[in-house]
């Protein structure tokens, strides 16, 4: 997924179904009009949530991992 936002903090954290943590970006300093994308290699099929802050403020998604 894609973010673009004014410069800041942001960072990312993505939960299995039983609430365990697979993959975490820890918070960062980010410039102006920044682009985040990450690839997550060997998920196991599932919905997993992630856990977006981005100046404070928290977006949650739900995604799909399928093979």
């Amino acid at each position: 997924h894609e973010w673009k936002n004014d410069a800041g903090v942001a960072g990312a954290v993505m939960y299995d179904a039983t609430g365990r943590i697979v993959f975490e970006l820890k918070e960062t300093r980010i410039p102006e009009n920044w682009t985040a994308s990450h690839r997550i290699p060997d998920l196991q099929s599932g919905i997993y949530t992630v856990r977006f802050s981005v100046n404070g403020e928290i977006y949650i998604r739900k995604v799909f991992a399928g093979r």
